[in-house]
């Protein structure tokens, strides 16, 4: 059994969602469970979110308490994060998603309205910051690069034809960004690459 933190990013907004996956193969095609992601994914089209493996983990345990320790309440209130629940195995098992949701109050209009005034104080400013460096770090290690590139090499994960990007290239006209096949040539006005928004 393989377990991993992962992080999707929708590419039209920028909004990611953080979550964890438990699975035999890497190529199973999980994209996410969050249901304000599986609304956006549908609303923009799969092809518009990409997925990257932040680190993988020995054991199931491990793995639940990075994930509690990145998708923290902070991080929950973030405007451009389709969390709603903090991470960590015991919020999810024990109290279920709805009466989860319920006891914060994170989808009541005034509940959301009093987390956005805290996030931007200093003080819920400067925790949402750190959580997003500890985030970045734990993705940029040496160690974690490694465990990633090693554990796609036994896999075959995103070799060859197995990657999403096989054959394809992105391209942009400086505002719009698209996916095309690797040989078409370039529309006028647009050039290789993409815009992150």
């Amino acid at each position: 059994m393989k377990y991993y933190l992962y992080m999707i990013r929708n590419l039209v907004n920028n909004k990611i969602y953080i979550g964890v996956h438990r699975t035999e193969n890497l190529d199973d095609g999980y994209m996410g469970s969050g249901v304000l992601l599986k609304r956006a994914q549908k609303k923009h089209g799969i092809e518009n979110f990409e997925k990257k493996i932040l680190k993988f983990f020995e054991t199931e345990k491990e793995m639940y308490q990075e994930e509690a320790s990145v998708v923290s309440e902070e991080f929950v209130l973030r405007e451009d994060t389709y969390n709603l629940i903090q991470g960590g195995d015991a919020g999810w098992r024990e109290t279920g998603l709805a009466s989860r949701n319920n006891k914060t109050g994170i989808h009541s209009r005034k509940g959301r309205e009093g987390l956005r005034k805290w996030q931007r104080t200093p003080e819920g400013r400067a925790s949402i910051l750190k959580n997003l460096e500890k985030a970045r770090l734990a993705a940029s290690t040496p160690e974690a690069r490694e465990n990633q590139k090693e554990a796609f090499r036994k896999s075959g994960h995103a070799q060859g034809e197995k990657n999403s990007q096989f054959g394809k290239k992105w391209i942009t006209d400086g505002k719009t960004n698209k996916k095309v096949d690797k040989d078409d040539p370039l529309p006028k006005g647009w050039r290789s690459g993409r815009v992150i928004k």
